[in-house]
């Protein structure tokens, strides 16, 4: 366990060094989708209407795609294709990975929560309800992480197959999970904060800036992960 909660650390720690040496990379390379990305979000909070709502949604969705396909293509090739051209296909195909992935996150959660249940029978109570909830989204979140590692492959033009990706987490899957997941949730923390305060428009900006930092880290995280999980198998 101390093992494992070291490499995770060393992996957090290595995606920092990554963020900071390359964040001026990161930053031309998606200048436009991230500030449509904030955009998005700041416009789709002021909005009451559903329609408006899941619009910008959508629209932030795609960004949110090209700046991860963006930062892929910077933290694990050679040359810095991140400038070049990312084609709407590509951008689109990758949100339906993105979709597709957390599906079926979400329904291994339904599943898991259904079988507690059947086990449970009647039982209530405010752990026995925790425990509910807790283990189907843990079992959920192990699953994303895994499948996860198809994006940072597709991002970089590689076509393996998706029972071969999934593979080079065998043996590291708790690991993958709390370093994809455990390190945004902390530094999350503060964002989450603050938009429980009544903000003006300077502070729910931040809120959403920070967020977007948060994001990038995210993806590099994944991007760092995928490096090491495939360097065996395929040289990037």
């Amino acid at each position: 366990m101390l093992r494992m909660l070291s490499d995770c650390w060393a992996i957090s720690t290595q995606a920092l060094v990554e963020c900071r040496s390359r964040i001026g990379d990161i930053a031309r390379a998606t200048a436009w989708p991230a500030i449509l990305l904030v955009l998005c979000e700041e416009l789709g909070n002021r909005f009451a209407d559903d329609v408006m709502v899941v619009a910008f949604s959508l629209l932030g969705g795609l960004a949110w795609c090209f700046v991860a396909i963006q930062t892929h293509r910077l933290v694990l090739l050679s040359r810095p294709d991140g400038y070049a051209r990312v084609e709407w296909n590509i951008v689109l195909r990758y949100a339906l990975i993105v979709l597709g992935v957390y599906l079926v996150g979400y329904m291994v959660a339904i599943a898991f929560g259904i079988v507690l249940r059947d086990i449970a029978g009647s039982s209530t109570g405010t752990v026995i309800n925790a425990f509910f909830y807790t283990v189907p989204a843990i079992a959920a979140l192990y699953v994303i992480a895994r499948l996860s590692l198809l994006l940072p492959n597709r991002a970089v033009g590689l076509k393996d197959p998706l029972g071969e990706v999934v593979s080079w987490s065998k043996n590291n899957g708790w690991k993958l999970t709390i370093v994809l997941f455990l390190p945004p949730l902390v530094l999350s923390i503060p964002t989450l904060l603050i938009d429980q305060t009544e903000m003006s428009i300077v502070g729910s900006l931040l809120s959403s800036v920070l967020s977007l930092l948060i994001t990038v880290y995210s993806i590099v995280l994944l991007s760092v992960s995928y490096r090491g999980l495939s360097k065996p198998t395929r040289s990037v």
